[in-house]
C-alpha cells in the first residue's frame, strides 16, 4: 500500500497507553468479510518515515491519550534499563542500546529511538566499553545533553532542574522526580519525552480541525474501564469516515459482543503476547486509580508538568488533557 492513504486508518499513541490491547481487540472485532483487512496501521511517531504523514492531515486518525504523567514515567522504566531484577527501578540508569533490550553493546548505550527526532544530532563518542557506574552514567548523559542540540529545541518542556541534593529526594519515595533530577541529561530526556507526546496530540488536533469526522481520541483509562463502550466508538468512527459499510457495521458489533463476553480470556492472550515481547507494565495488576508512578512523585512536581503543557498551549491543554490536571486539596 502506498503511504499516505485516505482509505485506512493511521493509529497514533505515545508508548505505554494501552495500544497494544487496542489493536487485540481491534484485530478481533474487525475479522470479517471485510474487503481491506489492512484496515489500522500503528505507529509512535507522526513522523514515522513509511507513512509519511507528518505534513499531511487529511487522513483517518485515532489517538489512543494515557495521562502523560502515567504514559511518560511508564515509557521511561521501559527505556532505561536499571538494576530491575536485583533491585528498584531506577538505582542505576542504562540506556538501551537497542530495541529489544539486547545488552551487548558495541558502543556507550543510548536509546536509539532519540535518533527518530529529526531535532537531535547525536554524536556518540567513540570508546572501549559502556560506563558502569552511576556517577559514570550520569556524566555520560551530561555529555549527551551538551552533544545534542536539546536545549534550544525542546526549551518548552524543559522542567526547573534541580539537583536531588537541594530538594532532598529518594527513589523510593520520589519516583521519577529523582531519577529526573539525577543528571542534566536525564533533564533533558524527559524534556523530550514529553515534546514527543505533545507533537502526537498537536498532530492529531490538526487533522481534527481538517476534518472532524476523520479523528478519534479514545482516552486510555476510560478504554481499561469500559473496552465494549470505546470500541463501539470506534466502529461508529469507521462507520461515520466511509471505511466500512452497514453491513460490515453489523458483524463488527457482533464480534464486539463475542469479546466482550471472553474478555478476560482476551486480556490474558494479549498480555501473554506483550509479556514475550518483554514489554510487561510495572503497574500490570497495581493500578487500579491509573495513579502508579505518579502517586510516587510530589505533587509540586506533577503540578510544575502540568504547567509546562499548559503554557505551551492552553487551548490544547484544556480541549485534551484537563482530565489529568492535578486536583486541589
Amino acid at each position: 500500500m502506498e503511504h499516505p492513504s485516505k482509505d485506512v486508518i493511521y493509529f497514533l499513541s505515545y508508548p505505554r497507553s494501552g495500544s497494544s490491547w487496542f489493536r487485540y481487540c481491534f484485530s478481533f472485532i474487525t475479522n470479517t468479510k471485510m474487503d481491506n483487512p489492512e484496515l489500522l496501521f500503528h505507529t509512535h511517531w507522526q513522523t514515522d518515515k513509511e507513512f509519511k504523514i507528518e505534513n499531511c492531515f487529511d487522513i483517518k486518525n485515532i489517538l489512543i491519550l494515557r495521562n502523560y504523567k502515567e504514559a511518560i514515567f511508564s515509557e521511561l522504566s521501559n527505556m532505561y534499563l536499571t538494576n530491575a531484577i536485583n533491585g528498584p527501578i531506577g538505582k542505576v540508569l542504562e540506556y538501551a542500546s537497542n530495541m529489544d533490550g539486547n545488552l551487548e553493546y558495541d558502543h556507550p548505550p543510548i536509546d536509539p529511538r532519540l535518533s527518530k527526532f529529526p531535532e537531535i544530532t547525536l554524536e556518540i563518542p567513540e570508546e572501549e566499553g559502556p560506563p558502569t557506574t552511576e556517577r559514570e552514567i550520569a556524566d555520560y548523559c551530561d555529555q549527551f545533553a551538551l552533544n545534542c542540540n536539546v536545549k534550544k529545541n525542546f526549551n518548552d518542556f524543559l522542567l526547573d532542574y534541580k539537583e536531588q541534593s537541594s530538594l532532598n529526594l529518594n527513589l523510593d519515595e520520589h519516583g521519577w522526580e529523582y531519577v529526573c533530577s539525577t543528571s542534566v541529561g536525564s533533564h533533558y530526556h524527559f524534556a523530550l519525552q514529553l515534546k514527543r507526546y505533545y507533537d502526537l496530540l498537536e498532530y492529531h488536533d490538526k487533522v481534527s480541525k481538517t476534518n472532524p469526522n476523520n479523528a478519534l481520541i479514545i482516552k486510555y483509562e476510560n478504554f481499561m474501564e469500559n473496552p465494549f463502550f470505546e470500541l463501539n466508538r470506534a466502529i461508529d468512527f469507521m462507520k461515520e469516515s466511509s471505511l466500512v459499510t452497514s453491513e460490515d457495521v453489523g458483524d463488527l458489533k457482533n464480534n464486539l459482543r463475542i469479546l466482550i463476553e471472553n474478555i478476560e480470556y482476551h486480556k490474558i492472550a494479549s498480555i501473554n503476547k506483550y509479556k514475550i515481547s518483554g514489554h510487561l507494565p510495572l503497574s500490570y495488576k497495581k493500578d487500579n486509580k491509573y495513579n502508579f508512578h505518579s502517586s510516587k512523585c510530589r505533587k509540586e512536581f506533577l503540578v510544575e508538568i502540568d504547567n509546562i503543557l499548559k503554557n505551551k498551549n492552553l487551548e490544547l491543554f484544556n480541549k485534551y488533557l484537563s482530565d489529568y490536571e492535578e486536583k486541589g486539596d
